[in-house]
C-alpha cells in the first residue's frame, strides 16, 4: 500500500507542474512605443550610478543626436546631474532644434511599422531582412535599436533581439531597462551564463522592478539553484506583492525542495489575489496531500472542481484523496466521473480495482484490472493489483505467473518480491520460496536503507527551511 501512494502521489506531482513563466520581453513592449528622447530620460531617471553623470549622459545623448548642438547637451547633461530635472529638458528641448544632417537621421516609424507588418504576417525572412537594413542604417542610434530588438522580442525573434540589446547596451551603457531586456533575450536563446550576468547587473542598478528579481529566479530555477530561485521570487513577490503569478512561481519552487509548508502558504496567496483562479486551489490540494493533510488537500481538489468543473484529471485526484483517507465510496464516485469524461482513463480503471480490493469485490477488481491492462499490458500497478486479487482467492499459480511480470517489469518491486515468495509458499514450493524470500530481504534492507536517508533528508530539509518565510510578503 505504502509504494502504491507513492506510485500514484508521482501522478500529483505531475498535475502540479508549474504553470506558464510569465516571462517575455515585458518592459521591452511597453518601451517600443515610446519616442526616443521620452526612453532615454526615464531610463535616466531611473538608474542608481555611481560614475560621472556629465560624461557618461552626455555621451548618450550625443549617440542619438550627433549632428544636433553639442554645447547644449552637455549643458543638458550638466544640469541633469544636479536634479535640476526642468532645466535640463529645456536645454534638451532647446538643443533638439538643431536640424540634423539628413543622412544621421534616425529612421521613421514607417520602417519599424513596415517591419511589424511582415512579423504579424509570418513573413520572417522579409521581416528580418527589413530589420537588418534598418540595423545598418541606425548603427548608432541606441533608441531606434532598443524598438527594434522590442519589436523582434515580441515576436520570438530573441538571437536578433539579443543582438541588437547587446548593440544598445553599447551604446547606453548601464540602463537597468536595457540590460534586463537584454538578459531575457539570453535567456530564451538558452545562454544562460550571459543572461544571468545581465539580469544580475540589472538588479545592481535598479532594485527596485521586481521583473528583473522574477527573471533571476527563473533563471536560477532553470540552472537547478533553488535556493537562490526561492530568494529572487521572494524579492518579486515583496516589491509586487499583488502578482499572482509570482505567488505560483514561489508555491512551486517552494515543492521542489519539499518545503510543503512554504508552498501551502504561497498557493493559498495566490488564490486570494485571484479567487476565481482554479489552478492556484489545485496546486495547493497538490502540497497538502504531499504532506499528508489529506482533509485539507479534498477541500481544495473538491474548491478547484467548484471553480472550473472541466480542469483536467481534477476528479480523478480528488478520488485519489479519498481512496488515502479510506473514503472508498467516494473514491470510487470520482473515480466513475472521471471515466464518464476521459473513458479508458487508465489510473482510474487501477483506482477502481484497487477500491474494489480493499471491499472485498474481487471480481469487480479482476474486471476493472484486466480492462486496463488491455490498454496497457506492461502498467507495472495494474499487474501488481492483479496478482493480489489472484493470491487473495487463493489461485497461486495465477498469482506467481503475475507477480513474476511484475519483478520483470520492474526488479526492484520489493511488494511484489514478497507475494511473489508467499504465493510459493501457499503452493508449497519450497526451494523457488526460499529464493523469493532471500530476494525479498535483500529488497527490503535496501529499502529500510533508502527510508532512513529519507528520513534524515527530510529532518535536514526542515532545517534549512524552518525560519525560511512562507511567502514574500
Amino acid at each position: 500500500m505504502i509504494l502504491r501512494t507513492r506510485r500514484l502521489a508521482g501522478l500529483v506531482a505531475l498535475v502540479m507542474a508549474a504553470l506558464p513563466p510569465a516571462w517575455g520581453p515585458g518592459m521591452a513592449q511597453q518601451a517600443a512605443e515610446k519616442p526616443v528622447g521620452t526612453v532615454i530620460l526615464r531610463s535616466r531617471r531611473r538608474r542608481r550610478i555611481s560614475y560621472c553623470h556629465e560624461n557618461a549622459q552626455s555621451e548618450i545623448l550625443r549617440a542619438v543626436y550627433p549632428e544636433r548642438g553639442q554645447s547644449k547637451i552637455l549643458r543638458c547633461a550638466q544640469d541633469d546631474s544636479e536634479g535640476l530635472r526642468m532645466t535640463a529638458v529645456e536645454h534638451f528641448s532647446a538643443a533638439c532644434q538643431t536640424p540634423p544632417a539628413p543622412r544621421s537621421q534616425p529612421a521613421t516609424g514607417e520602417d519599424l511599422s513596415s517591419i511589424r507588418k511582415y512579423l504579424e504576417e509570418d513573413q520572417t525572412a522579409q521581416a528580418l531582412e527589413a530589420a537588418d537594413g534598418f540595423a545598418r542604417e541606425n548603427a548608432d542610434h541606441p533608441g531606434a535599436l532598443f524598438q527594434l530588438a522590442s519589436l523582434l522580442a515580441a515576436h520570438s525573434q530573441h538571437a536578433r533581439a539579443a543582438t541588437l540589446f547587446a548593440r544598445v547596451n553599447e551604446l547606453r551603457p548601464h540602463s537597468p531597462e536595457v540590460l534586463y531586456n537584454l538578459g531575457v533575450a539570453y535567456y530564451h536563446c538558452q545562454q544562460l551564463d550571459l543572461a544571468a550576468g545581465a539580469l544580475a547587473e540589472s538588479a545592481d542598478l535598479d532594485g527596485k522592478p521586481a521583473e528583473t528579481h522574477f527573471s533571476l529566479a527563473l533563471l536560477a530555477a532553470e540552472r537547478g539553484d533553488h535556493e537562490n530561485a526561492i530568494l529572487e521570487f521572494q524579492h518579486a513577490t515583496e516589491r509586487a506583492p499583488r502578482r499572482a503569478d509570482y505567488q505560483a512561481q514561489l508555491g512551486q519552487e517552494f515543492s521542489r525542495v519539499g518545503h510543503w509548508q512554504g508552498a501551502a502558504a504561497a498557493y493559498r496567496q495566490a488564490a486570494a489575489i485571484e479567487p476565481a483562479q482554479a489552478v492556484h486551489r489545485l496546486h495547493l490540494g497538490g502540497v497538502l496531500f504531499r504532506s499528508h493533510d489529506l482533509a485539507a488537500a479534498i477541500a481544495a481538489f473538491h474548491e478547484a472542481a467548484r471553480l472550473d468543473p472541466l480542469l483536467p484529471d481534477i476528479n480523478f485526484l480528488i478520488g485519489f484523496a479519498c481512496q488515502s483517507n479510506g473514503q472508498f465510496e467516494k473514491a470510487r464516485e470520482f473515480y466513475q466521473r472521471h471515466l464518464t469524461r476521459v473513458p479508458d482513463h487508465l489510473e482510474s480503471l487501477v483506482g477502481l480495482g484497487t477500491v474494489a480490493i480493499e471491499q472485498g469485490h474481487f471480481p469487480e477488481a479482476e474486471r476493472f484490472l484486466q480492462s486496463a491492462l488491455a490498454h496497457d499490458p506492461d502498467h507495472v500497478q495494474a499487474n501488481y493489483e492483479l496478482g493480489l486479487v489472484w493470491f487473495k482467492t487463493q489461485q497461486f499459480a495465477r498469482a506467481i505467473d503475475v507477480f513474476k511480470r511484475v519483478l520483470w517489469l520492474r526488479p526492484d518491486h520489493t511488494q511484489g518480491e514478497y507475494y511473489l515468495y508467499l504465493a510459493f509458499a501457499r503452493s508449497h514450493q519450497a526451494a523457488p520460496a526460499e529464493a523469493a524470500l532471500a530476494q525479498w530481504k535483500r529488497l527490503e534492507a535496501l529499502d529500510r536503507k533508502v527510508r532512513a536517508e529519507e528520513v534524515a533528508y527530510e529532518m535536514a530539509r526542515e532545517d534549512r527551511w524552518t525560519s525560511a518565510p512562507a511567502s514574500g510578503n
